[in-house]
């Protein structure tokens, strides 16, 4: 299994910051983007800091974090 995309959430303001694809042929619909920030945010408020979990949507595993972000 490997990533096909990079996505930064700001948690806090519920809100994508960044999406960086790591594979050429990524691609992804509006619906689908909605679904995985919506349980990547849901989830999240969960995880522990400097940590990481991953969902399935889609049959599509998905992986996130929840690290230090500095200002």
């Amino acid at each position: 299994m490997s990533a096909q995309a990079v996505f930064i959430v700001d948690k806090a303001k519920n809100m994508l910051i960044f999406i960086e694809p790591l594979e050429k042929n990524f691609e992804i619909n509006q619906n689908e983007l909605s679904s995985i920030l919506g349980k990547i945010v849901s989830d999240g408020r969960n995880l522990k800091l400097n940590s990481f979990s991953h969902i399935e949507i889609n049959k599509k595993f998905y992986f996130y974090g929840i690290f230090y972000t500095f200002k």
